[in-house]
């Protein structure tokens, strides 16, 4: 595995050849192999399962929920792979030392044991339990020596990037802070940078007719200027910065939310990436959803247009969205 560094805009790729080897299994696993996945990814093997991950995940296992470093890692802890960047006198210099390098740590959280199963399908307190599994992991894995910071997604289906139906998501502690990130963090605040966007965003989106689940901790709404159809946006109200930072109560309330959303997108039929972007100091706390595989065709939105220039064109406006996740659910 190695990091390349985009000569331009200082944007990363990772390369990481050991992904391919990855199966792509979209059918139903006999009782038998599931459980063999299961033992794989919860025993003691050193390989899969670290001493703490045992010892203190037995409170989730008991709902199904597992934690395990994933089988087909983009990031391993103190990895010497090396660097490519381009510069004037050598474009292949190779560094190849611990500071410019990709390292950290990638995790599996497995949802439920039930295979078939969507997070809409869960229980409001199960789906917080999954928020309070991010957390604990958000926390260790930030106390890390090499790890700077922690991205948490789920990709669900074939269009969204996901090579297994079973319910996961993935948690990856990273060595560096994505680019992205950094500009976010900037972006969120006005110039004065004392007055955050995100919570003029939760005042003006509370009374909405974009917001589609409003109460007294979390407003969750369709984005006013959304680079897919159907794209939500969950904010907590209160201004923090990361997971561990919500309330019992807060937690419950995105899981309320959470539910409400995947449960409409399973009516929709459509794939779907969520992702959880923490500040890295200051920045609000936010959750994005983006439909995958909506065109009929079964690509994503996003072509030419949008690949070469940012700008996203979509065919459902977030209004008329917002009225399809307040409509009763129809499965």
């Amino acid at each position: 595995m190695g990091l390349r560094e985009n000569f331009i805009t200082g944007e990363h790729t990772i390369i990481a050849p050991g992904r391919a080897k990855r199966e792509y299994k979209f059918i139903k696993l006999k009782r038998e192999k599931l459980k063999l996945v299961f033992v794989r990814l919860y025993d003691k093997n050193p390989k899969f399962i670290s001493e703490e991950l045992v010892e203190n995940g037995d409170k989730y296992a008991k709902y199904g929920i597992l934690v395990g470093i994933h089988l087909f890692p983009f990031l391993c802890l103190k990895n010497s792979a090396n660097i490519l960047k381009f510069d004037d006198d050598s474009p292949t210099q190779k560094i190849n030392d611990e500071e410019n390098g990709i390292f950290g740590k990638h995790e599996l959280l497995v949802e439920s044991e039930n295979h078939d199963e969507v997070m809409g399908d869960m229980d409001e307190k199960h789906i917080k339990r999954i928020i309070d599994a991010y957390a604990w992991r958000y926390e260790k894995l930030l106390k890390l020596k090499d790890v700077n910071y922690v991205l948490i997604y789920k990709n669900h289906g074939k269009t969204s990037g996901a090579s297994q139906k079973h319910p996961h998501s993935q948690i990856a502690g990273l060595n560096i802070v994505p680019k992205k990130i950094i500009a976010r963090e900037s972006q969120s605040y006005y110039d004065d940078g004392k007055k955050c966007k995100y919570c003029k965003m939760v005042k003006i989106e509370s009374s909405s007719n974009r917001n589609i689940f409003v109460d007294e901790n979390v407003v969750a709404f369709c984005s006013f200027a959304p680079k897919t159809s159907y794209e939500v946006r969950i904010l907590p109200k209160r201004h923090v910065t990361n997971l561990c930072e919500l309330n019992s109560d807060e937690r419950l309330s995105i899981a309320k939310a959470m539910k409400k959303v995947t449960l409409k997108l399973k009516e929709l039929k459509v794939d779907y990436n969520f992702f959880i972007h923490s500040g890295i100091s200051k920045m609000h706390l936010n959750i994005t959803f983006r439909t995958r595989g909506l065109m009929p065709w079964g690509s994503i939105e996003w072509g030419g247009l949008e690949l070469s220039s940012d700008i996203h064109v979509v065919s459902v406006s977030p209004e008329d969205a917002a009225k399809f996740y307040n409509d009763k659910v129809e499965l």
